[in-house]
């Protein structure tokens, strides 16, 4: 952790990690999916991330925006690094740009995807813009960690979409996205089980929009965690049901069986109100507990008051996050709490940036879900 330890942040001032409201009744789902995943009963269990700059990894990594090579230190990268030393599989994800201005950029956040020349960003989606293809178009890679034969490529469906072409060592297979308007998790089964990449090319018709890939060998149950974090964004984006591509219901196509939301370091200074921030994390609450168990988290922030809210407002604010948990029987984290507040955060050098967390900060926050939530 950086030189930073448990009694470094306690000398601080740094709250003990711990989750509230982490009772039986509210982590049933999670606890039942994992025992029928461990038992047999299940072939994967379902985790998504919810969030903005805080939750894609920001401040792991390097360059201008702090996200270059930050994907795999994220939080919720890391929370699935601990599920795989308990000898759990984690499959391959990727979802959306993640909030990224350019396909440089995207794959400069995410190393294991490569190419895509050419493409765009395209509806607003899991993880932001889906990642848009037509004609002129080059060749997107996804190089999965380990021999895989078997692929969950999520996709914007509409009456002007077009093919598009997915591709394995030898094998290749042709998707159709000119359907109704829609959303879809289109299952691919390769005969060969390889690590070679996963190829999304532009085949003919119009735009394709892919808002995502997960990647597995069948012979082995695991885990997805998907992040699902957009850069700059807030609840208003992450809340929208404008299209069935649209945050809020891919999340429900989704089906998670655990999900974080963490959403509101970008509602200040006065972008989102008070209460349309309350509706869209309540509605983010619902749609997760509707197949799953929800953890809502209270960012943190650094520098001084009135830096993303006055201190006053900011504890108004994060009571009314600690009272839509316990009214709507979802987890909490104050991640603000857990870094000492301002002052800690200041001192520890936790948010380099007084807003994105160090790679051991994410780490530090990783754990403590991991100790409340693991099996």
């Amino acid at each position: 952790m950086g030189g930073t330890t448990l009694a470094t942040l306690a000398a601080i001032g740094a709250a003990p990690p711990t989750v509230l409201n982490a009772t039986a009744t509210n982590t049933a789902a999670w606890r039942t999916a994992m025992a029928k995943l461990k038992g047999g009963a299940l072939d994967t269990v379902r985790i998504a991330c919810i969030g903005d700059s805080k939750t894609a990894g920001a401040g792991a990594g390097t360059g201008s925006q702090r996200m270059d090579g930050a994907f795999p230190k994220s939080w919720p990268s890391q929370f699935a690094a601990m599920l795989a030393a308990d000898g759990f599989t984690i499959r391959d994800a990727w979802f959306g740009t993640a909030g990224m201005q350019s396909m440089a950029a995207m794959v400069a956040y995410d190393p294991r995807r490569s190419g895509f020349t050419g493409w765009g960003g395209g509806e607003m989606s899991l993880g932001g813009p889906c990642v848009a293809a037509g004609t002129g178009t080059g060749v997107g890679s996804f190089l999965p960690s380990r021999a895989i034969d078997r692929a969950s490529i999520f996709l914007r469906t509409s009456t002007g979409g077009g093919q598009i072409k997915i591709a394995k060592g030898a094998e290749s297979f042709t998707i159709n996205t000119a359907l109704a308007e829609g959303f879809i998790r289109s299952e691919v089964v390769f005969a060969t089980k390889s690590a070679d990449p996963i190829q999304y090319s532009y085949a003919s018709g119009g735009f394709v929009s892919v808002a995502g890939t997960v990647a597995w060998d069948s012979a082995l149950p695991g885990i997805e965690v998907a992040n699902f974090a957009i850069y700059g964004t807030t609840s208003v984006v992450q809340g929208g049901t404008a299209k069935p591509a649209s945050p809020l219901n891919a999340l429900g196509t989704y089906a998670p069986h655990l999900g974080f939301i963490k959403l509101a370091t970008n509602e200040f200074p006065g972008n989102v109100t008070m209460a349309v921030w309350e509706a869209n994390i309540r509605a983010l609450i619902a749609k997760v507990k509707l197949t799953g168990t929800a953890v809502l988290i209270w960012p943190s922030i650094g520098g001084a008051s009135p830096a993303y809210g006055t201190d006053a407002t900011r504890l108004q604010w994060r009571a009314t996050a600690l009272r839509i948990a316990l009214q709507m029987g979802a987890l909490f984290l104050d991640e603000e709490a857990l870094l000492g507040g301002r002052a800690g955060a200041n001192a520890s050098g936790a948010l380099p940036d007084n807003v994105h967390a160090a790679a051991w900060a994410q780490l530090w926050e990783a754990a403590t879900h991991y100790r409340a939530l693991r099996f």
